[in-house]
């Protein structure tokens, strides 16, 4: 009978600890993260064709995580890198975004998430600038080992608009470095 009590009672703490070390990367609170992205913006004009420009950002993310499954954040990347097309300097000057993040933890180190929210970009070719607005969202995987300590990445669609003869879109790939307090 002891020996039964005994492996009763060895089951149930090693059930306990499985799940504390499985919830061990799940962390609330307030968190910053460090981040770099890849930008790719694509110009089309009807008639004339498309261009596309790739830049180099870097960023810094805040964000308050409510439970296992939702958090806010802010978000701002600066750039790293301009490109020339044909002699036309063309450059992402900045980015930034508020957010709401989604997810759940699938296995014991990923966290898969979705984000939504709005974006506003200034885009320069040649000098000339424009600042717009838009509705982000994108997908994102957090790998974590149980340290405050997360890598995160992720694909966003930062724009998308289409006008009369034209079309401007911008999707970027990220990976950030986020610490949790």
């Amino acid at each position: 009978m002891i020996k039964g009590k005994a492996g009763i009672a060895a089951i149930a703490c090693g059930m306990y600890l499985l799940v504390n070390v499985a919830n061990a990367s799940e962390t609330e609170g307030m968190y910053v993260g460090l981040g770099v992205s890849r930008i790719n913006v694509e110009l089309s004009i009807d008639n004339l064709g498309s261009a596309d420009v790739s830049n180099n950002m870097l960023g810094i993310l805040l964000g308050y995580q409510f439970n296992n499954y939702f958090s806010i954040e802010a978000r701002g990347y600066s750039n790293l890198s301009d490109e020339d097309i044909g002699g036309v300097n063309v450059e992402v000057d900045y980015q930034f975004n508020a957010l709401i993040r989604g997810g759940y933890l699938i296995a014991q180190y990923f966290k898969p998430y979705v984000l939504f929210g709005y974006g506003t970009s200034k885009l320069s070719v040649s000098g000339l600038s424009e600042s717009d607005e838009d509705i982000v969202y994108g997908l994102g995987l957090s790998v974590n080992d149980g340290r405050p300590l997360h890598l995160e990445v992720e694909w966003q669609k930062s724009y998308d608009n289409k006008f009369d003869g034209y079309g401007l879109e911008a999707d970027s790939f990220q990976a950030n470095l986020v610490y949790y307090f």
